[in-house]
């Protein structure tokens, strides 16, 4: 939990350094090209995953990154930003781990900077590909992870210092995670610290444009709305892994945006789960007299990122009969727009620092009058 709400006050931080009202921008691009080393360690998050501790671990990554030169940067960051694309290999000198190849989206978002100097915070997030999970009869001391295919996310400082308008040399501490997001168990997740030291270089011409900014929000103009949400997954339980069962649910949500481009909104809703396997892990522990349903109350803060949404929602439930959890909850969810009324995502719902399922969601929202 507490590094996604890093990534949150991060992110949140970054787009109210607010600058420019222009609705009419002009758009200069230019891409750089960075090589990255990474040396590490294996942080051992809980007593359960005492198994990982101290493994160490080498990496190799390239990104290719994208810098904003004109009033659209500074109308998010005032400092500068990058976006851009990675991929990256790790190795673990333990064997029950095996290798790892991740691919992701990446921002930088500058906080001090100088004619030579920067620093800025950086998030990666993008999906993990794994070669040694968990195996009954092959690997069965790997807890840490069930699945071949796994969510990837990195979090950390960068420090970049400027040697010309072409060639950068810097270094970085990011701390790495993957896990399933509690869909597959065991999935203890995996937690890693590495430093690095990259070069970058600029590549291609910079590409310049003139862009509308009220044209580019077109039909999705942020107003007061009102959302529905149905979402289903299919997980297992950890008292029983070689069964599955379906979790769904529906969430009703009232959206108000705010800040400059109404870049932001305020959120509050509310839940029902029904999740199967809980059910089925109450009845396996004799506790099936209780309700296996919940119903929760939702508010949290979402980023409009033109068609994506990124919102991060605290819960509290306002019916749990289930004795494996407390009475507070997170949840964070990705959204595309396919049009003014429908949307896709995916959500992960947690306790504490423990995933308990991700979830894949159609959206429908309508404006209020105002």
């Amino acid at each position: 939990m507490g590094k996604i709400i890093s990534l949150y006050f991060l992110i949140l931080f970054s787009n109210f350094c607010f600058a420019s009202n222009d609705s009419l921008l002009y758009k200069n691009t230019s891409y750089f090209l960075r090589t990255n080393l990474h040396n590490g360690f294996i942080w051992a998050h809980s007593s359960s995953a005492k198994h990982s501790e101290n493994a160490l671990v080498l990496g190799l990554e390239f990104e290719l990154l994208r810098k904003r030169n004109d009033t659209f940067d500074s109308h998010f960051n005032k400092k500068g930003f990058l976006t851009g694309f990675g991929i990256n290999y790790f190795y673990f000198d333990d064997p029950i781990f095996g290798d790892n190849v991740n691919a992701f989206y990446t921002l930088e978002s500058t906080f001090i900077k100088t004619k030579k100097i920067n620093f800025a915070f950086k998030a990666n997030g993008g999906i993990n590909i794994v070669f040694n999970p968990y195996n009954l009869i092959s690997n069965p001391l790997n807890r840490s992870y069930s699945s071949y295919v796994n969510f990837y996310l990195g979090l950390g400082i960068v420090a970049n210092y400027k040697l010309n308008d072409a060639n950068e040399i810097g270094a970085k501490v990011i701390l790495n995670h993957f896990s399933n997001g509690g869909n597959r168990s065991p999935n203890l997740g995996v937690n890693f610290f590495t430093a690095n030291i990259s070069y970058s270089r600029r590549v291609f011409n910079d590409v310049s444009k003139k862009i509308n900014i009220n044209k580019r929000n077109g039909l999705f103009e942020s107003k007061n709305n009102w959302q529905i949400a149905a979402y289903a997954t299919y997980k297992n339980t950890p008292v029983s892994i070689d069964k599955y069962f379906w979790v769904n649910g529906i969430a009703l949500s009232y959206h108000h945006p705010f800040g400059l481009k109404k870049a932001h909104a305020f959120v509050v809703g509310a839940e029902w789960i029904n999740d199967k396997s809980i059910e089925y892990r109450m009845w396996y522990d004799n506790r099936d007299s209780l309700n296996y349903m919940r119903l929760g109350s939702l508010f949290g803060h979402e980023f409009l990122f033109h068609r994506f949404t990124w919102g991060q929602y605290f819960g509290v439930y306002l019916f749990k009969e289930v004795p494996y959890f407390n009475w507070i909850y997170h949840r964070h969810t990705i959204a595309y727009k396919i049009n003014k009324n429908w949307s896709v995502g995916v959500s992960l719902f947690a306790n504490n620092q423990n995933a308990n399922f991700t979830d894949y969601r159609i959206i429908y929202r309508w404006n209020t009058k105002k």
